[in-house]
């Protein structure tokens, strides 16, 4: 078992378990994705508590029952929604929490159908994920005024490299990190046997 790997263990751990020079071209150019496939791997399949966080405040628009979470706030996998009343309160500590139950799109598009009987949302349903990480949700009921949402999820640390020289995936997880990485590896080795 490898103890906590830094950025520069991982490097050399790595090009060992790959069987290729550490300075060879391709793999320092595939370093990067490398590590970012293999840590996102990780973080949606095992959505470790240290990675759960509430995002800053969203604000819904009153009678529309889309909110679209923003990619640059590094939401990985979306887990609870709180609508804070009364309307216009921020600050989930300051107001009410109102949890929305997960339902499925279909259900938000027969009851709610329409911003008829907008008010307090107690329903969402995750519509789609975009490549860029952009999260859109949907409703039910729609919103009767600009509540403030808290989203709470997995969120995406900041990745390992030569900056970053440690997470909490190399420390305490540097083996699955390494057999994570691997999997990327094989692929740009052409290895999918």
């Amino acid at each position: 078992m490898v103890a906590g790997l830094s950025y520069a263990q991982y490097k050399t751990e790595l090009a060992l378990l790959a069987v290729v020079p550490e300075d060879n071209v391709d793999y320092v150019q595939n370093l990067p994705s490398a590590i970012d496939w293999a840590e996102l791997a990780i973080y949606q399949d095992l959505d470790l508590l240290s990675t759960v966080s509430a995002l800053p405040s969203q604000t819904l628009t009153a009678n529309a029952r889309t909110l679209v979470i923003p990619a640059n706030l590094g939401l990985v996998t979306l887990q609870q929604i709180n609508i804070i009343t009364p309307a216009g309160t921020t600050n989930p500590d300051l107001g009410t929490r109102n949890p929305c139950l997960p339902v499925t799109k279909e259900r938000l598009d027969y009851e709610w159908g329409s911003s008829s009987g907008a008010g307090v949302p107690r329903l969402f349903a995750p519509f789609n994920q975009t490549q860029t990480n952009q999260t859109t949700v949907y409703f039910g009921p729609w919103p009767g005024a600009a509540y403030s949402a808290e989203v709470i999820g997995t969120v995406r640390p900041a990745s390992l490299s030569s900056t970053n020289t440690s997470t909490w995936i190399s420390l305490n997880l540097p083996n699955l990190k390494l057999a994570a990485s691997l999997v990327f590896v094989s692929g740009f080795q052409r290895n999918f046997a």
